[in-house]
């Protein structure tokens, strides 16, 4: 299975939207992890909490859930791993799965239970993996075909609606636009016009679009993976019986 997933992290509409037409163009849906209150049409609304900035978890799981009563994930910025009390907190907000723990191009992925019947969804590659190395930025590629296929698991992919934007290629690239996020006309004139996070999703989109290779939802994941665990228990009791 495969899916696209963006971080939002408080974009600019403008920055968003030009991921969102993106999608379109391929008719690909997708998992946002939410920051604030956007529009993003038939794609999957989930949370983006920062706990770096809000010592309270609960409240900044309950600002999130009161702008999005239907997300049932979380990935929080940062990408901090669940904690156990935080197990009991994503229960109370009807959360189902977590999705921070990566596992940059290992085969045969798949979800896992933590605790109190939560989910994790873990990463396979996300654009930040390409941005903070700081080797030539195709050296820090990989060949599709070698990766992606039925055979080798869960494939989900974390990118960023601001990587994609900028095409950045670099963390300095990267760093030299941060003090013009709110204007997304300067940002678009400092793009970078070579290879970057953009033509590395235009390839990965091209690659599962000349395959046939369908995009799931994490929501979508969760619901499967649970129903094949609940599908294995009842084999289990049935043998055992």
């Amino acid at each position: 299975m495969y899916a696209l997933t963006f971080d939002i992290d408080w974009a600019h509409d403008a920055v968003l939207d030009w991921t969102l037409e993106l999608l379109d163009r391929y008719n690909a849906r997708a998992t946002f992890f939410c920051t604030h209150k956007v529009n993003l049409g038939r794609h999957e609304y989930a949370l983006h909490p920062n706990y770096q900035k809000e010592a309270n978890r609960r409240d900044a799981i309950a600002k999130l859930k009161d702008i999005y009563p239907q997300a049932c994930g979380v990935r929080s910025h940062g990408m901090e791993i669940a904690l156990g009390k935080d197990f009991e907190l994503y229960e109370s907000f009807g959360i189902r799965y977590d999705s921070n723990y990566a596992m940059q191009r290992v085969k045969n992925i798949k979800p896992f239970f933590l605790m109190n019947e939560i989910v994790e969804i873990p990463l396979y590659f996300g654009d930040a993996f390409l941005v903070y190395d700081r080797s030539s930025f195709k050296d820090r590629l990989f060949n599709l075909s070698h990766w992606l296929s039925p055979e080798n698991g869960l494939a989900v992919f974390a990118f960023h609606p601001i990587h994609i934007y900028l095409n950045t290629a670099s963390l300095d690239h990267y760093n030299d636009c941060r003090p013009y996020f709110s204007d997304h006309k300067k940002l678009w004139a400092m793009r970078n016009k070579g290879t970057g996070v953009y033509s590395f999703i235009i390839e990965l989109l091209n690659y599962l679009k000349a395959n046939n290779y369908p995009l799931n939802t994490l929501k979508e994941i969760d619901r499967e993976f649970r129903k094949e665990m609940e599908i294995n228990v009842s084999q289990a009791c049935h043998i055992k019986n």
